[in-house]
């Protein structure tokens, strides 16, 4: 499954590249969640602030609040709308170089019934782990 996709030429650039792509955007996406983390102890000590001391904090500086809180979601739903898709043509392609192997030994296992459903079944069925292991965020 691996060598088809890793090791075989016309898949090299993809498979690694895109490996290391997807490794840097998801942890891009975790420093974004570490952003919005600080945003919310940021946010409630001037929610807090305003309680406690009416006229205390200006609307402007809510404001600001807010706006740094739209900044980091907007980049956070930009990248993953486009890391979910990265990712499903990532293993799409992983697929692709699966089934291409599996058919260069298709005189193997041509005789045996149910085979290329077999093939179609596998590697759809490793695709769903692959999309679950990446897109499992908690």
């Amino acid at each position: 499954m691996f060598k088809s996709f890793f090791m075989n030429q016309r898949w090299v650039a993809w498979a690694w590249a895109g490996s290391v792509i997807i490794l840097a955007v998801t942890w891009y996406k975790v420093q974004l969640d570490v952003d919005i983390n600080e945003w919310f102890g940021s946010f409630y000590d001037t929610i807090q602030k305003a309680l406690a001391e009416p006229g205390s904090v200006s609307m402007s500086e809510y404001m600001a609040e807010l706006m740094t809180f739209f900044k980091i979601a907007a980049i956070y739903v930009a990248i993953a709308v486009v890391l979910d898709f990265y990712t499903k043509h990532f293993i799409f392609r992983w697929r692709t170089a699966m089934n291409d192997y599996y058919m260069t030994h298709w005189h193997v296992v041509r005789h045996i019934e149910g085979a290329a459903q077999r093939v179609q079944e596998d590697t759809m069925r490793f695709a769903r782990i692959m999309e679950m292991l990446i897109f499992t965020e908690n």
